[in-house]
């Protein structure tokens, strides 16, 4: 028997009044109930379900004072021995209500009564109610993209809050959907009746396809804030119509009634439907003339228990009630009919059981099931995200369509398609994003990459060890693969050890590399290499060994992000310092924008003191190098060789490393550059050219009247497109001139802004150096740079916002063109496709490493972010390195003029260098942006002029072959799609 857990939260109201000195003595009570529950239900906490009302007001602070609360609550179920995942679905209390004059408000509130507001609403997703809505949620939101306890990946809905989950545990699969009932609660008045729940909704959150979905899990639950009558009656139609239907959930969790109340409900005959209601974890309600106040404290618990035989849910009602004496208590509810267990249970058959709509060898079509993966002892506490394998199986699929496009392209004569093709391939012969582990031999490199991949591949020693590269990358099953100068590679299968690498990596087997080693590959199933990353453990840099050095220096010029190891033990004894091997090789990642994380090793050596000493130490050498504040992280102190490795010993990690496992997890999640983001953009590219090909394909069928009205359309667009392209030039020098004069005008109050630290500085006595004044007041300077790179940006989007729009009027009137002119069924298609090739001019800025100012949000399509690449280099030239090396023969000044001169000198020439990267990075978007207008729009145009001239059928194999390169590509791309959006 497999079973599944969970504690249902609603209704917290965190932030309202009283609740500072009121819930301290609650929280205990509900702490000391957990307890006692667990000790009934026999095992840990799977997943805590929130249904709304998590906050009063819906603020940023709201949300941020809630993720502390759930911290005490987390820590007490890990003493428990639970490690739950969070899901929540956000209630009329979550949002940051709108103005109720605003005329969007108002409009919304006819959303029964006026059928055009509502179908709007729905089919766009830019219109003026949608944008509001969004604006609403956004605390929410960003709190459950943000939180550390929130179950990941999930599978984004239609609207804010929606989303579908997936808890995978032995052979069982439980499916949890959240729907957003809140949206239209935009004020203070009474919504009950009135509210909505679409179908809309519940397709978006399972991916696009609720019956493959379903059939996937065993059992389901529906989450949303507020019960089936708050629905005004059409919804209710509906929702019982095409959510519910006969027997989708297994059971609907719910709130905003601040009672418990449960229901089970069965009609005709058919299936039965259970309505659980939470009470209010944290309720006040006023009641009576005289506004007596009543509280409310509860949750529930339950569990489904999986057997061959059938399932049984189980229901566990806790509830505070007062006692004689005149205190509460935390325990079953009193009106409850409960069995010897405290809770009420019921049976049902697994969904499993009853149906499987997808045979188990069909393709995923929509992305496979989020995973729990439950820690064990030792196991860092990131959860995995990834299948094992994934990475190298889509990396296949993409080529195998690619593939595909090429043989269509080359088939019929399409020449621009197929050398669409190439370029594809040759992203994917691209490596994956690489994490090079470096630093000085023996400060423990490659025990800190076995502890990252909790595997002892790397062998180690007391003595330099790593002769050559030794790359660990993704792969499907475990592979070794010995790269030898001159001679075949050396293949081993799996499983790999240190026995296998010793003899080529060991300076003790290959001193010197005499046996000519090129690199060691490890292939390697592991959750952060399936994100489509590699680490590569290098020597020493600061190793004697000329060809040994020659290797070294390769990689670390082609490395994506460096874990920089240091050796701090040595702070014992006084000989701890950063060389000038180290400031070069920081400076150098610096200059290429390379993400650092320096792990400052074998703290475990040293006392609290020594500490203190070590983290002031290495803080001001960074800081004197001027890399300390463009630091991914700042350092982490942590031992290596105290993570359990292999992480199946039972042993549990230390803290700090775990801190450190999972600030890379997330860096890399959120990088661009990662593998899995490549192959999504592969897959939206490959995306395109399928919808081109489909064009092409229909043209061949048009006749020539239809050919003569589209060749007219294809020629206006082309002079629309010379006209956006002469716009998008006159865009980019208009940001730059803007660019110019902000820090113009930022130099010079910053001249007075130390002109005037000087003249404050006390009389009488004597005048600090002049490195004293740029320490003083480079915090200023950089958050001036920052304003102006944040103004730039803001301006570059206002500009391009404006050519979004032409890009989209002049493709619109294109689509116009051909659909008037459709005669026949063929070209009604062509209308139709050619709608999606206004996706390819969409604009975006991408995340990089979390440093950007991201904007867009309003223009921006999930993934598209091929066309804006380097848009992220203004956000981070904030951190770009400042050199603070004073500009004089010798750091003093006699006189304050001296002084000013001296500080304001140096700061000018970091100006100098600002306003040359800002405008350089303005000119390369410039370039980037025109490239990407003529080489999109002009390579299709030309292709279909082409086609019009070409009659020749395509014939059913071409047929076939298309409809698989349509099929492996959409299937694809929702798979990395459902990935991915867990990162918004």
């Amino acid at each position: 028997m497999t079973s599944i857990r969970w504690l249902h939260l609603t209704d917290f109201h965190q932030g309202m009044g009283g609740q500072k000195w009121l819930w301290p003595v609650m929280r205990e009570q509900v702490f000391n109930d957990l307890a006692r529950l667990q000790e009934k239900t026999g095992g840990p906490w799977d997943l805590v379900l929130f249904t709304g009302d998590l906050t009063q007001k819906g603020t940023p602070e709201e949300f941020q004072a809630l993720e502390n609360n759930l911290a005490r609550l987390w820590e007490h179920l890990r003493s428990l021995g639970s490690e739950p995942r969070l899901l929540a679905v956000p209630g009329n209390h979550d949002l940051v209500r709108p103005t109720p004059r605003k005329p969007t408000v108002k409009a919304l509130a006819t959303w029964w009564d006026d059928e055009e507001i509502s179908s709007e609403f729905w089919k766009d997703d830019t219109s003026e109610y949608r944008r509001m809505v969004t604006e609403a949620f956004t605390p929410f939101v960003d709190w459950q993209r943000t939180s550390k306890f929130s179950g990941r990946p999930l599978t984004p809905g239609l609207l804010p809050g929606d989303f579908s989950f997936t808890v995978t545990k032995d052979d069982v699969s439980l499916g949890i959907v959240g729907l957003n009932s809140a949206f239209l609660q935009l004020t203070a008045a009474d919504y009950e009746r009135k509210l909505v729940l679409d179908p809309r909704q519940f397709q978006a959150a399972c991916g696009g396809d609720s019956s493959d979905w379903l059939a996937r899990h065993d059992a389901t639950i529906l989450l949303t804030h507020h019960p089936q009558s708050w629905l005004h009656p059409r919804a209710v139609a509906s929702f019982e119509q095409e959510i519910l239907a006969d027997d989708n959930f297994t059971l609907h969790l719910f709130g905003h009634m601040h009672l418990g109340a449960s229901e089970i409900t069965r009609r005709g005959g058919g299936a039965s439907r259970r309505f659980v209601q939470g009470p209010s974890l944290f309720g006040l309600e006023d009641f009576g003339d005289g506004r007596q106040t009543e509280r409310i404290h509860g949750y529930l618990a339950g569990q489904i228990d999986f057997k061959e035989s059938g399932c049984s849910l189980s229901i566990w009602p806790r509830v505070a009630t007062f006692k004689e004496g005149n205190f509460r208590v935390l325990g079953p509810d009193p009106r409850a009919t409960l069995d010897e267990r405290e809770a009420w249970s019921d049976s049902f058959m697994r969904r499993g059981a009853r149906r499987r709509r997808r045979p188990a060898s069909a393709p995923d079509s929509i992305g496979r099931p989020s995973v729990i993966v439950e820690p064990g002892a030792g196991t860092p506490s990131m959860r995995s995200m990834l299948s094992a394998g994934d990475y190298t199986r889509l990396h296949g699929r993409a080529r195998l369509a690619v593939e595909r496009l090429s043989t269509i392209a080359k088939q019929l004569g399409w020449h621009n398609v197929a050398d669409q093709g190439q370029d594809l391939l040759k992203v994917l012969h691209q490596e994956p994003y690489r994490v090079v582990i470096t630093g000085k031999s023996r400060a423990g490199k490659s025990t800190l990459l076995n502890a990252l991949v909790g595997r002892a591949i790397c062998p180690v020693r007391r003595s330099i060890t790593t002769a050559v590269p030794i790359i660990i990358q993704p792969g499907e099953r475990e592979f070794l693969t010995v790269n030898i100068e001159g001679e075949h590679p050396r293949l081993s299968d799996g499983p790999i050890t240190q026995d296998m690498i010793a003899p080529y990596a060991d300076q003790q087997n290959n001193p010197d590399n005499e046996k000519r080693v090129i690199n060691i590959r490890v292939e390697l199933r592991d959750e952060v290499l399936d994100l489509g990353v590699m680490y590569v453990d290098i020597p020493g840099f600061d190793d004697p060994n000329g060809r040994i050095w020659s290797s070294t220096a390769e990689v670390l010029q082609t490395a994506h992000a460096l874990v920089l190891v240091l050796d701090v033990s040595t702070v014992r004894v006084g000989g701890f310092a950063l060389d000038k091997q180290t400031k070069e090789l920081l400076l150098d990642a610096q200059k290429r924008q390379c993400a650092v994380f320096v792990v400052c090793n074998k703290a475990d050596q040293l006392n609290a003191e020594e500490n203190r000493e070590a983290k002031a130490m290495v803080q001001s050498a960074l800081e004197r190098f001027g890399v300390w504040d463009t630091l991914t992280h700042p350092p982490f102190f942590l031992s290596a060789n105290e993570v359990a490795v292999p992480r199946q010993q039972g042993k549990a990690n230390p803290p700090s490393f775990n801190v450190f496992y999972d600030v890379v997890w997330e860096s890399l999640w959120k990088t661009e550059a990662i593998g899995l983001r490549r192959l999504y953009r592969v897959f939206e590219q490959l995306q395109l050219a399928s919808d081109e090909v489909a064009m092409l394909i229909a043209s061949r069928h048009a006749k020539e009247p239809e050919r003569i009205k589209l060749r007219e359309a294809l020629q206006r667009c082309e002079e629309q497109r010379k006209e956006i392209v002469a716009d998008g030039d006159e865009a980019i020098q208009h940001v730059r001139a803007h660019g110019a004069r902000l820090i113009k005008a930022e130099r010079t109050e910053f001249r007075t802004e130390v002109r005037k630290w000087v003249e404050a500085l006390p009389v009488g006595e004597g005048l600090p150096r002049p490195s004293a004044g740029v320490e003083a007041l480079k915090s200023s300077m950089l958050n001036r740079r920052h304003k102006v790179a944040e103004q730039v940006q803001e301006k570059l989007e206002s500009r391009l916002t404006r050519l979004d729009s032409r890009i989209r009027k002049s493709l619109t009137e294109l689509r116009s063109e051909a659909g008037a002119s459709a005669q026949t069924q063929q070209m009604q298609d062509l209308s139709q496709t050619l709608s999606t090739w206004k996706t390819q001019m969409e604009l975006v800025v991408p995340e990089h490493q979390g440093r950007q100012v991201a904007r867009f949000a309003g223009i921006a399509s999930f993934g598209i972010t091929a066309l804006m690449g380097q848009l992220f280099g203004l956000g981070a030239l904030v951190g770009t390195a400042v050199s603070w090396v004073v500009g004089l023969f010798t750091d003093s000044a006699d006189t304050p003029s001296e002084l000013e001169e001296g500080v304001a000198q140096t700061f000018e020439s970091n100006w100098d260098q600002f306003a040359a990267s800002l405008d350089q990075q303005v000119s390369e978007i410039g370039k980037s942006l025109t490239q990407r207008i003529r080489s999109n729009m002009t390579r299709f145009m030309r292709e279909m002029w082409t086609q019009l001239e070409d009659i020749r059928d395509v014939t059913p194999e071409e047929h076939q072959l298309f409809e698989h390169l349509k099929t492996e590509t959409e299937q694809a791309t929702v798979s990395l799609q459902t990935i991915l959006q867990a990162a918004k």
